[in-house]
């Protein structure tokens, strides 16, 4: 039976008003390398593969049927404003609240699926990285954790280590090489 796939990519906007967003550092980059290398490697196994992103985030270059491209802009609106706000206002407060986390849903509307998130933080201890995507994984039944360090990011690097409940599977230090990794785990 072929896999159908869901990959979230990118950085989602969420407004404050009509003009001004409050977004985060994602481009999409390892999840489109991941999309991409299953597309080469798996494509007999694969049925759909669908890709969400923002207009803005990096996009499967590969040309296939088997990716359906889904454009998003937010998780939800932070503010309800439907005007812009002045930028003469001296004294600019916003009140945000946390958007809800997409990955906390998943098991609870299909549970045979099989979870793969995601864990960034900076400049943190391997040890600590490895609690903080543990209790993540935990909390979601997450399946797989594929945590990194933005500060071993760059320059070609991208190190991460994969983790499950028993504990880590493997390392990286490319985003082929988590594509991979990834790759051999779920097919």
């Amino acid at each position: 039976m072929k896999k159908n796939i869901i990959i979230t990519a990118g950085p989602t906007n969420e407004r404050i008003d009509a003009v001004m967003k409050i977004t985060n550092m994602s481009t999409g980059a390892l999840g489109n390398i991941i999309a991409e290398t299953f597309l080469e490697d798996k494509d007999d196994e694969i049925g759909t593969i669908y890709y969400v992103s923002t207009k803005m985030s990096y996009r499967p270059r590969i040309n296939s049927e088997k990716v359906q491209l889904v454009t998003v802009e937010s998780t939800q609106d932070v503010c309800n404003n439907t005007k812009k706000i002045s930028s003469y206002e001296p004294h600019l407060m916003t009140m945000m609240q946390l958007t809800p986390k997409v990955i906390s849903k998943i098991k609870e509307m299909a549970p045979e699926v099989t979870l793969v998130g995601f864990k960034l933080l900076e400049g943190v201890s391997k040890e600590e990285l490895y609690q903080v995507a543990s209790r993540l994984r935990d909390k979601n039944r997450a399946d797989y954790i594929v945590a990194n360090d933005l500060a071993k990011i760059g320059n070609g690097k991208h190190w991460a280590m994969i983790l499950n409940k028993d504990g880590i599977i493997t390392e990286c230090e490319t985003k082929k090489e988590i594509a991979k990794a990834l790759e051999k785990l779920l097919f």
